[in-house]
């Protein structure tokens, strides 16, 4: 996992850790972890993650939603509340996938 900054994204920071066996979408996850890790050691404040896991986004992408809404209503704030967003989170990214298959040519 590398680390870059400016507009000539100048490496400030080449980052490993060991792994054992994990399958490659944890290492996707350990990999950003990693990295916000650093960033937030070194006091960075604008940072833009860039990735290609799907799985790795979508997981970002929920907890924030999920973390929002709780802070927006958290009077109402439930488990049931947090499963039913999930649920609904889920479904629309099933969907999304759905439609960009069909957008694939047949192979």
């Amino acid at each position: 996992m590398g680390a870059k900054k400016g507009e000539e994204k100048e490496r400030i920071a080449k980052l490993r850790e060991g792994l054992g066996t994990e399958t490659c979408n944890v290492a996707e996850y350990k990999a950003l972890l990693l990295g916000l890790k650093y960033a937030h050691e070194k006091g960075f404040k604008n940072i833009q993650v860039q990735g290609d896991s799907n799985l790795v986004v979508k997981m970002v992408v929920k907890s924030a939603l999920l973390k929002t809404i709780k802070e927006v209503v958290p009077e109402i704030w439930s488990e049931e509340m947090k499963n039913a967003w999930t649920e609904a989170f889920d479904q629309v990214a099933a969907a999304i996938k759905e439609e960009e298959m069909k957008l694939l040519p047949p192979s």
